[in-house]
């Protein structure tokens, strides 16, 4: 006699498997998603935390009119290298330890943005020297990243090869405006 098999109640296992594994990639998904977040928050407050520490404030011409002033960029800049090499545990633009930067960060764009008497100059210092942009009225200048200036401050944007979790590496951009507020 030929018998066959009664395989009725195999669909409930089955798809909750498939829901399981459903659930299992969500949940990895969501997990890189939130470690790229926190790297990402913490790239911004050591973007931030460079651009305070290299403001180099004329104390003369605050003492004047009360403008505070950024000068001597080239300073500046070597200051903000310095500061961002500590800030993100580099040495020679290498990471230190195995975190998700995963090679040389390098500073892509640079400037500085002084406003005085409702006037704003824009300040560009790169590896290659300083150029001065122009001067805008207060509130008609943007920064790179499509902020309005309306305090002097610091604009800089780094890149930087990050590790995925998969193997493949990933080319990435950072950037912060720091503004110097007064208080």
């Amino acid at each position: 006699m030929f018998f066959l098999r009664d395989n009725s109640g195999i669909a409930q296992p089955a798809l909750g498997l498939f829901v399981l594994l459903f659930v299992l990639v969500m949940m990895i998904f969501i997990l890189n998603i939130a470690a790229y977040k926190a790297a990402s928050d913490k790239l911004e407050d050591a973007l931030a935390a460079s651009g305070l520490a290299a403001s180099l404030i004329d104390t003369k011409q605050y003492g004047i009119d009360h403008s505070l002033i950024i000068n001597e960029p080239e300073n500046v800049y070597e200051k903000y290298k310095e500061t961002l090499m500590i800030n993100l545990n580099l040495q020679d633009s290498f990471p230190r330890n195995t975190g998700i930067i995963s090679g040389p960060v390098k500073v892509e764009d640079f400037r500085i943005y002084n406003v005085r008497n409702k006037v704003v100059t824009e300040i560009e210092v790169s590896e290659s020297g300083v150029r001065n942009l122009g001067s805008r009225p207060l509130g008609q200048m943007k920064a790179p990243n499509g902020q309005v200036i309306e305090l002097t401050g610091i604009y800089s944007e780094i890149s930087f090869p990050i590790n995925n979790r998969y193997g493949r590496n990933i080319f990435a951009r950072k950037s912060k405006l720091t503004s110097v507020n007064t208080f």
